[in-house]
């Protein structure tokens, strides 16, 4: 009736670290045809990767990046509550989390060199939203998070995470052909546990269309970043300019 409920169980048996049990309590109640309200609780792990474990120390251009043979898994406790709205053509929602991570995994810099550590303790709590609309022909999608992701034990960023991120995209179909555009913002984040090396933040906007040939054939294209920003997401890692992709697809229709 109005009530659904998930849950989810979860066992990794990892041969380094041992076993972990996880799981997810889920909870949703409809309270009429268009509105949900919703709520969920969770655990999780993570073990290191063997390469952040155990990859050889390199040096590009005079910067050393080094694993850590001593990282220990990633454990979390993770809380959700949301609202929905959905009458079939027009959807919004909204959604509160609250994230504890015990021993995070991150990269921190210490002068020339970027090491895999971990952070004793983060918290990552932050607002969710989504909308969809058709207006005047239009299809018209959004989202946007604002969060706090943060070093618990000092209040800093954590590395390469951003306080706000945000996306809208415009679409229209006329006969067999959609056109859209998409607008990618981002707020500055910084590249270490530090907070001292600071990566500002960008605006990026894409273009994209499809030609429908029949029902089994379409040809796509899209160009991303229109207006050739540059920007960065990892410091003095290259981030593509202006790039063209065109692609022909086939699905099967049954």
């Amino acid at each position: 009736n109005q009530h659904s409920v998930q849950i989810n169980v979860r066992n990794d048996d990892n041969s380094q670290f041992g076993n972990r049990t996880t799981g997810n309590i889920g909870y949703a109640y409809q309270i009429n045809p268009q509105w949900k309200a919703t709520a969920s609780f969770g655990t999780a792990f993570a073990a290191p990767t063997f390469n952040q474990l155990y990859a050889p120390s390199s040096t590009i251009r005079g910067i050393t990046y080094a694993s850590n043979p001593d990282l220990k898994p990633e454990e979390s406790r993770n809380k959700e509550i949301g609202l929905l709205y959905d009458n079939g053509r027009d959807l919004i929602s909204a959604s509160y989390y609250h994230n504890e991570v015990d021993d995070l995994i991150s990269r921190t810099a210490i002068g020339s060199l970027q090491r895999t550590v971990n952070i004793d303790k983060a918290v990552l709590r932050g607002l969710t939203l989504n909308g969809r609309t058709n207006l005047a022909g239009f299809n018209i999608k959004a989202n946007a998070d604002f969060q706090r992701p943060e070093n618990a034990a000092n209040g800093n960023l954590l590395p390469r995470r951003a306080k706000e991120h945000g996306m809208l995209a415009i679409s229209r179909s006329w006969q067999n052909w959609e056109l859209g555009s998409e607008i990618i913002s981002t707020s500055h984040r910084y590249n270490d546990a530090e907070n001292t090396v600071r990566m500002s933040g960008y605006t990026l906007v894409n273009l994209y269309s499809q030609y429908r040939i029949n029902d089994d054939w379409s040809l796509n294209a899209r160009i991303n970043n229109l207006f050739d920003r540059k920007y960065e997401l990892a410091y003095d890692y290259a981030t593509f300019g202006t790039n063209l992709f065109v692609s022909v697809r086939y699905a099967p229709s049954l």
